[in-house]
């Protein structure tokens, strides 16, 4: 299970809010009369918390006011928190005149999910101590007594839709009517086949401060299709340690062992292949992998890369590694120039086979590759790379 965060203006459509909402993005254009009635609140719709403390929310603006913030900001470079960023994607939505507000948030946790709530909403309320907590046991109801049915309703939605994180600060209460004003929200992507209508159109943006490579895309792209899991986060496209790695257990092993050696700045990417891909998904995975790493990290020399990971279970190692060796192939003389070492470890099923298939790559086209069974340790690799 990942709990990825979604944009503002997806949270508010998946739990149900009513009324004129606009997602602006880059390519957005604006109708004349999109905002010619009534009064309209604008701000970023980014994974960034602060706008306010940070002068980046509009509000009760008339038309002329939104296309004025929008005028100013939109393509802005802003620093939030010490880091910096392109404002892109904003929210525009009515202004709600309101005297009261309350905070609602829920999350999962291993014993529950935990609900927290309290009639006084805004900055720094939990540091006032005015939070209540209830929790709703796995598998189980809430035995107690809800605070107001606004509450009880949400939470259904909660469930329902998966959410793994839900928070409500302000929600603002006119009259019987509670109307959140401020929403964050984080859903578990492992539920995405399960919600493929009401997930509909959902993305889930790269964190503040953080562009995404179009092989991070990619990737994410063919583990959206695939019965197996591939997963590509570029860390620093110019550090030395590059890693195509089997299994989530294995790519937290070799990752953690460079840090562990103090070389954490030379860790360029975090990812992993597993679930038996098929041949093709793995020629698609290294293209991508090796692909950022011959074009970003050209001034690097001395990249590693390291291939491979634990003793796979029901993976066929060497039909993963044909699909990793064509791809190769195809940046073999990339890969030559740069100097790139290839060094893999692997076991389980037809490990030999594929073992074999890399060491034929390098001698055919003067790669340095260098191949380890299980009887060597992941961390002694990690340890001959850095060398």
């Amino acid at each position: 299970m990942a709990l990825r965060a979604i944009r503002e203006f997806d949270a508010k459509r998946l739990i149900g809010m009513k009324g004129k909402r606009v997602l602006v993005g880059p390519g957005t254009r604006l109708r004349p009369f999109d905002f010619a009635q009534g009064k309209w609140v604008v701000k970023p719709d980014e994974l960034v918390g602060k706008r306010s403390k940070h002068g980046l929310v509009g509000v009760n603006l008339d038309e002329a006011g939104v296309k004025e913030y929008l005028d100013e900001y939109r393509g802005k470079e802003v620093e939030i928190s010490g880091v910096k960023d392109r404002l892109e994607y904003f929210l525009v939505e009515p202004y709600v005149e309101h005297i009261e507000e309350w905070l609602v948030a829920m999350r999962t946790r291993a014993e529950g999910d935990e609900i927290l709530w309290s009639e006084e909403g805004g900055v720094e309320v939990e540091e006032k101590g005015a939070v209540e907590t209830m929790v709703v046991p796995v598998g189980g109801e809430f035995k107690g007594k809800w605070p107001i049915p606004y509450i009880e309703e949400l939470y259904k939605v909660f469930v329902r839709l998966d959410f793994g994180g839900l928070e409500i600060n302000p929600l603002a209460r006119v009259g019987d009517e509670f109307i959140p004003l401020d929403v964050k929200a984080r859903l578990d992507d492992a539920a995405r086949f399960w919600h493929l209508k009401d997930w509909e159109a959902i993305e889930f943006p790269s964190p503040w401060g953080r562009r995404k490579l179009k092989e991070e895309d990619e990737v994410a792209g063919l583990d959206e299709k695939s019965g197996a899991s591939l997963k590509l986060t570029v860390i620093n496209p110019l550090g030395r340690i590059w890693l195509l790695v089997a299994g989530g257990a294995g790519s937290v092993v070799y990752a953690d062992t460079v840090a562990d050696l103090g070389q954490a700045e030379e860790l360029a990417n975090y990812g992993e292949y597993s679930g038996n891909p098929s041949t093709e998904e793995m020629y698609q995975y290294t293209k991508a992998v090796v692909g950022v790493m011959v074009r970003e990290g050209k001034r690097v020399v001395g990249k590693k890369l390291l291939v491979g990971g634990a003793v796979a279970n029901f993976t066929d190692v060497a039909a993963t590694f044909k699909g990793m060796v064509r791809a190769m192939r195809e940046m073999a003389e990339e890969l030559g120039q740069q100097k790139v070492e290839i060094l893999v470890r692997r076991g389980g099923p037809n490990y030999q086979e594929g073992l074999a298939m890399m060491n034929d790559f390098g001698r055919e086209f003067g790669v340095a590759v260098r191949t380890f069974g299980p009887e060597r340790p992941m961390t002694e690799i990690v340890e001959l790379a850095l060398r």
